[in-house]
């Protein structure tokens, strides 16, 4: 039995007082589309009254401190600081730094030993997030270093564009920037906060298994990471780093394909256990992988197994031996026709050819 106690809260409840929010290391990262601000921004700014339900969100902390870390709600939450953001730079553009300060001070506050922080922070480092957006003023000559931080650079410029053209096509448009202050800090949400990260998370997966729009790839990195909880410090921690290069070979952006995160773990997973459907995927590896060394192995294979699977879904980015070109002909021809069934069993019949694939054994240890 997991005992919690949802609150109706605020944006404003959650980001005045001593409260800071972190996005932990092992959350997806922030990944909103033109789309979904174009919806957000609607339903906030225009098609609804102050006071909006945007809908739940769920943290953990330790008893007594200040942090909250956020296990569902990041994307809106980084969103609704870009806007805070724009906003601020807005007013101060108009001359109103009074206002422009009283924005600002929801971005950015003294801790408890009196040192400046800025109220939403991330595990792993994001200059582009603290430097380009949140600080004020903010610094405009520093580039995204990350796909991430490329949709975080997407989603400023979009909303500059939005609020912008607002702004423009009024007189005296400082009454509607105070109006949108209030619309985002009017809005509602039910918070959800425990003290026990495990449970909190469960409460996460719970929410988000009933049609809400969480990938099993966010699923799996969330579970994986979980149980394999490391250092704070991103350059040391390897866990996350082998994750993100296991995306970063799948969601090449050197010229190769960009393959599916999720069609490739569903493809990895049926090459080794019994066929199951991709609404029952996330299920089915969880309750396989339950312990920390299941969870370290499956990690090592999936990073191992990446080059492999691209080798069968975009046989040109490989390098055939002589004697395998029959394979890579035969790959080819599937690859034209855009035939996927088989990729589960040729995976792991090439892998076994070449080496790459060794018995899974995270099977036997979970």
């Amino acid at each position: 039995m997991i005992d919690f106690n949802p609150e109706k809260k605020s944006i404003e409840d959650l980001l005045v007082g001593a409260d800071y929010y972190v996005i932990p290391r092992f959350q997806r990262p922030y990944s909103w589309e033109a789309a979904n601000l174009e919806d957000f921004w609607t339903d906030v700014v225009f098609d609804n009254d102050v006071g909006y339900f945007i809908g739940p969100m769920v943290a953990w902390r330790d008893k007594d401190n200040p942090i909250r870390r956020i296990v569902d709600g990041q994307q809106r939450l980084t969103t609704i600081a870009i806007m805070f953001a724009v906003l601020r730079d807005q007013l101060q553009e108009l001359s109103e730094s009074k206002l422009a300060s009283g924005v600002h001070r929801y971005l950015e506050k003294a801790d408890r030993n009196n040192e400046l922080q800025f109220t939403l922070q991330t595990e792993v480092s994001s200059v582009f997030l603290s430097n380009a957006i949140l600080k004020s003023p903010p610094d405009s000559t520093i580039e995204p270093a990350s796909e991430e931080e490329s949709a975080l650079s997407n989603a400023l410029q979009q909303i500059r564009q939005l609020i912008g053209a607002e702004v423009a096509r009024r007189q005296h448009p400082q009454k509607w920037l105070i109006e949108l202050r209030d619309r985002l800090l009017g809005l509602k949400v039910i918070w959800v906060e425990h003290g026990n990260e495990d449970d909190a998370y469960i409460i996460f997966e719970t929410l988000n298994s009933r049609g809400k729009d969480l990938e099993v790839v966010d699923l799996l990195k969330n579970h994986l990471l979980n149980r394999l909880r490391g250092t704070r410090n991103a350059r040391a921690d390897t866990v996350r780093l082998k994750w993100d290069k296991m995306r970063d070979q799948l969601e090449a952006s050197d010229g190769r394909a960009r393959i599916d995160a999720n069609r490739f773990i569903l493809h990895w997973w049926q090459s080794r256990t019994d066929y199951v459907a991709q609404r029952k995927l996330f299920s089915e590896i969880k309750k396989t992988i339950k312990s920390k060394p299941a969870a370290q192995a499956c990690l090592e294979q999936l990073t191992l197994d990446g080059p492999l699977y691209r080798a069968v879904v975009e046989p040109g980015t490989r390098t055939w031996p002589l004697e395998e070109a029959a394979a890579r002909d035969s790959l080819e021809a599937l690859a034209l026709f855009g035939v996927v069934q088989p990729a589960p069993l040729l995976g792991l019949l090439h892998g076994q050819v070449t080496g790459w694939v060794t018995q899974p054994e995270w099977l036997a240890r979970s």
